[in-house]
């Protein structure tokens, strides 16, 4: 569900991240902050434009605020934040529909962490790459209104794809990851960001490691 991840502290100083691809230069440092372990309605990172193209790294809450009657009770009203957001129908659907098309961002990850069943016990699994210690994955942006107060709160949420066959071990759904070559497409919009949505072509390109594996990360899986 792409519901849990973290974020190297030192992500901002990655030299294989590149920033200065996006035009991002000397961001401020109170916006650098990762977490060895992100929570949904938690402030995190993100890099996103502004309406005149400037791209910069802006701190946001996980989880779009929504509200919709209760078809079981009619005078009732769900309440959710929605922290993922299905690539292949987020141009359509109402929901997502107006971020996708206005207000793009990009999530810095170290890694992302699902619970699949291994040998009959479900256990917490760190998916990573291999090449990196941070990489972007597609994310979608706006102002919310709070469920619970009714104030606008500065929200993002993940927008996730179908997973290579390395990555489906774990999970039926992925964060879309984006190849450097992507990052700008995204941000841009429009066909060029509908153009990377796709399931991340190389499977060799991830590892996982089972939680509280002592060889950690260098535990490859594949």
């Amino acid at each position: 569900m792409c519901g849990r991840y973290r974020l190297d502290p030192l992500w901002i100083a990655n030299e294989k991240l590149d920033l200065l691809r996006l035009g991002i230069r000397d961001p401020e440092p109170e916006l650098w902050d990762g977490s060895a372990e992100v929570f949904p309605r938690t402030y995190q990172p993100v890099i996103r434009q502004d309406q005149d193209g400037k791209t910069f790294v802006d701190r946001r809450r996980w989880g779009f605020h929504r509200t919709w009657p209760d078809p079981a009770k009619p005078d009732k009203w769900v309440k959710r934040e929605l922290i993922n957001a299905v690539g292949a129908t987020v141009h359509k659907l109402p929901t997502f529909r107006k971020a996708f098309k206005e207000t793009r961002c990009l999530i810095p990850m170290s890694a992302w962490w699902e619970w699949p069943i291994l040998e009959g016990v479900k256990t917490r699994v760190d998916i990573s790459m291999k090449e990196t210690t941070v990489f972007l994955a597609a994310g979608l942006y706006e102002v919310s209104k709070d469920n619970k107060t009714g104030e606008p709160v500065n929200t993002f949420t993940m927008v996730t794809t179908e997973p290579n066959d390395f990555l489906g071990t774990t999970h039926d759904r992925a964060p879309l990851v984006l190849e450097p070559e992507d990052w700008a497409k995204w941000l841009a919009g429009g066909d060029e960001a509908l153009s990377v949505i796709h399931q991340h072509p190389d499977s060799s390109a991830f590892q996982w490691v089972a939680s509280g594996d002592p060889q950690s990360h260098a535990n490859q899986k594949n």
